[in-house]
């Protein structure tokens, strides 16, 4: 049954296509290797800049525009360290291990027996933030549509869904907020001074897009266990949003390279856009120096940089496996780490960049509401984005315009990084079943330790060289990688776990604060252990498939007789069972290495050689094998491990290719 299981995940060795196939010699095995066609170009970037473009589309998304918070300048301090000691490297990492195997996240880990499951839960954790991603699309969907109007409906009240006595527009001409809790009625006479105007408590009161954002689009409920029905407004816009999402992946990345063109560079035209304008707006340039004057005194506060830390890991979209899906369809010896540098700086800049757009604009509307820009700043996530933007937005001249632009905006943003999550679920089916392929913080620590200590960085640097012909930036990567990053992620992670509150929201929108059920919270919990569990139940079932075929080998190698040549047969008496088994779940899979045969070369042509026609052949005739070949054989797959045969693991001059790799 496990090896079934298991046999799902690997690359079949005896399968030959009989179309588009040409032989080619192999400079490592002087043999004839057969390279199908369809294999070396499906699923392929048709130019590396969409590749570089769907990169910056997939990174540079909706939390570049509203994951600043109220500490502005502080922020940016662990901002850029971060990007620097964790992001980066991990980015580099992730591309690096998609390019090389050219497979998506779920089979890529086999780079370690036992840690497959790494994969499987990058699998599961995007496809929880997918269904989650496309309601926000749907929002700006909404938006989107509703801005096609002279009146923007959130820019005044007396609409259905308002209530009358609570809703009112900041800064009108009936209402002048003083920040005091009062706004100024002075709507009755036209030359009244400001000691005749009459005092309005606004205590308690509603925006109107506030109300219409919860009372409109989201029919919010009193309560988290009122369900009630799905509102037709949404769930109309949902389809719609994953009808447009199918639509532009429907042929994967040689679609979604095309639709990257937009959804890469329309915001940048957007951001410019805005942030001209608004910076000719009175008030902006308060919001400005809010947010490039730093506090220093909030840099010691470390949910700053838990905060910039989560910046970092969803803007990057770290540990999701949408970057190594993508990379998976480069070109071999693609330089993707000057793309890399590229994209990184792109997105880490981009934040910076969208941050003057919008507090130049929520300057100008706290400037036009009589209020401390203090009062805005302190929005972020979907409130600053649909609540506070869209009302500074209908105070703007030609607020149509500027708000079509906007939504439109916001609509590329979530979908360029809704395709590589999409993605990302859809390659690993077509991975696990190759027949459909025609028709086609936690996490963060485990993949480093993963690669960078069970796989080994020495190893996977080699790995780096075969793709780009050298060790690129080996020193700023083995700090990185080996010591900083897995240590901050890991007191990050930690500090998270400890620090974790029940799941509360404030008061908005004419509803009270409000406290999450307890059975809400351990659903949350449960499902954040979902996202994990793969990691041992994979690690588990490994273990033990190879701790039998270990037990298998011992039991051969006594019918055999005793073999003193075999250094591996010594170091099974050296080392009990359990842990040479341990040894062997944390060793690569028989066939981890280049996906495509004619870049299986040097440490790696051992799997170009089992796929020739004479190693097949060969097979099917049971041909005489020495006992030690026959004591290191691969009892389940019933193919001959290299890393165990001495006899297969020497180049023409005796000397052994193992040493390149390890």
């Amino acid at each position: 049954m496990n090896n079934r299981f298991f046999n799902k995940f690997r690359r079949s060795k005896n399968v030959i296509h009989s179309v588009n196939i040409v032989e080619s010699k192999n400079p490592d095995t002087d043999q004839n290797i057969i390279i199908d066609k369809e294999e070396e170009n499906n699923h392929q970037w048709d130019r590396p800049l969409e590749f570089v473009l769907s990169l910056i589309s997939n990174s540079v998304g909706l939390g570049n525009v509203w994951r600043f918070h109220d500490i502005s300048g502080a922020f940016l301090v662990p901002y850029f360290i971060i990007y620097f000691l964790i992001g980066a490297p991990i980015y580099f990492m992730e591309l690096a291990l998609g390019q090389f195997t050219s497979r998506g996240p779920a089979t890529g880990f086999v780079l370690a027996k036992g840690w497959q499951g790494v994969g499987f839960a990058m699998v599961i954790n995007s496809i929880l933030g997918t269904l989650y991603y496309n309601v926000i699309i749907a929002w700006a969907l909404f938006y989107f549509i509703l801005s096609f109007r002279k009146t923007l409906l959130w820019s005044d009240c007396g609409h259905w869904w308002n209530t009358k006595d609570l809703c009112y527009v900041p800064g009108s001409s009936g209402n002048i907020l003083t920040g005091n809790g009062t706004a100024l009625n002075c709507t009755l006479a036209a030359n009244l001074s400001l000691s005749e105007c009459q005092e309005t408590n606004t205590t308690g009161k509603v925006t109107a897009a506030e109300e219409f954002f919860y009372r409109l689009l989201l029919n919010k409920s009193a309560s988290f266990d009122d369900f009630g029905v799905p509102g037709t407004y949404m769930s109309v816009l949902l389809l719609g949003a994953w009808l447009i999402i199918c639509l532009c992946i429907f042929r994967g990345v040689q679609s979604s390279g095309k639709v990257a063109y937009f959804t890469s560079i329309f915001p940048y035209i957007v951001l410019l856009v805005l942030i001209i304008f608004s910076s000719t707006l009175e008030g902006s340039g308060q919001g400005i120096r809010y947010y490039i004057v730093p506090r220093w005194n909030l840099i010691g506060n470390f949910e700053i940089w838990q905060a910039a830390a989560s910046q970092v890991f969803f803007s990057l979209s770290i540990s999701f496996g949408s970057l190594i899906a993508y990379s998976a369809a480069n070109d071999f010896h693609n330089k993707f780490f000057q793309q890399m540098c590229i994209v990184v700086s792109c997105d880490c800049f981009t934040g910076v960049f969208a941050g003057f757009a919008v507090f130049a604009t929520i300057g100008f509307l706290a400037t036009s509401s009589g209020v401390d820009v203090d009062t805005y700043a302190r929005s972020s996530g979907p409130g600053l984005a649909f609540i506070t933007y869209p009302q500074a937005l209908a105070r703007m001249p030609a607020s149509p315009f500027f708000s079509i632009i906007f939504f439109l905006m916001l609509l590329a943003l979530g979908l360029g990084s809704q395709f590589a999550s999409t993605d990302v679920p859809i390659t690993a089916l077509m991975e696990f079943f190759p027949s459909y392929a025609k028709r086609r913080s936690l996490l963060v620590v485990i993949t480093l330790i993963t690669v960078t200590y069970i796989y080994g960085f020495n190893r996977f640097m080699n790995d780096v060289k075969m793709m780009l012909g050298r060790r690129a930036a080996q020193y700023y990567l083995f700090v990185t990688l080996c010591i900083t990053a897995p240590l901050l992620a890991l007191i990050i992670t930690v500090t998270n776990i400890i620090g974790t509150r029940p799941l509360t929201i404030d008061a908005a929108g004419g509803f009270p604060h409000y406290e999450f059920p307890r059975w809400s919270t351990i659903l949350g919990w449960f499902i954040f252990v979902c996202c994990i569990l793969p990691i041992p139940i994979v690690f588990v079932i490994s273990y033990i498939r190879e701790y039998r075929k270990i037990a298998a080998q011992r039991a051969a190698k006594g019918n055999f007789g005793d073999d003193n040549d075999s250094p591996v047969a010594k170091n099974f008496e050296e080392k009990p069972l359990y842990l040479a088994a341990l040894t062997a779940n944390n060793s690569p899979a028989d066939y981890w290495g280049p996906r495509r045969r004619k870049h299986q070369t040097g440490a790696y042509a051992h799997l170009a050689a089992k796929s020739t026609v004479h190693d097949i052949s060969a097979q099917q005739q049971f041909p005489k094998r020495s006992i030690t070949a026959m004591n290191n054989t691969d009892i389940g797959a019933g193919t001959t491990n290299p890393t165990f045969d001495p006899d297969l693991t020497k180049n023409d001059d005796g000397e052994s290719v193992l040493d390149e790799k390890f």
